[in-house]
């Protein structure tokens, strides 16, 4: 059965990139680059990424639902880790979904936003990182996040 092997490999391979679109360092990388472009958006879009992160530790903290792999964690930052309630991956996504919606031109450009938010859920779900819950409720707060953030002042 190598062949299944294979495609098992494969299958689990094209989840995790799309997992990777709501990892912390592809999101800033991103957003840094955006600031090029468009420098507020490019702010608040780190203000967003790194607020989810910080908030999103917090409620792992307190809540500390054990992950679907039963990963578990010995120090501080093990036990974030190792937390599965909120889906911080989620939550990212969507609270960066959310402030790019905001200035999306199109139609077209919103639909791959909200889709690309979506698989980033069911992502973290079939690879065993989350239940369904936790990315549900990461999207919920992730795009709160992202709409408040959207209102911040910004000098003139």
């Amino acid at each position: 059965m190598p062949d299944d092997d294979f495609l098992a490999k494969q299958w689990r391979e094209i989840w995790r990139d799309y997992s990777a679109a709501g990892s912390f360092n592809l999101l800033t990388l991103a957003a840094l680059g955006l600031m090029l472009f468009d420098i507020r958006l490019g702010i608040l879009l780190v203000v967003a990424i790194i607020g989810m992160e910080v908030l999103g530790s917090l409620i792992k903290l307190a809540a500390h639902r054990t992950r679907p792999d039963n990963q578990t964690g010995s120090t501080f930052l093990e036990r974030i880790d190792s937390g599965s309630f909120p889906s911080i991956h989620a939550a990212r996504a969507a609270a960066v979904g959310a402030l790019l919606i905001g200035s999306a031109r199109s139609a077209e450009l919103t639909v791959l936003i909200v889709a690309t938010v979506l698989l980033v859920g069911i992502s973290r779900v079939i690879l065993k990182r989350h239940h369904v819950s936790d990315v549900l409720a990461g999207i919920v707060l992730g795009a709160l996040l992202g709409w408040l953030i959207s209102y911040l002042p910004w000098p003139a």
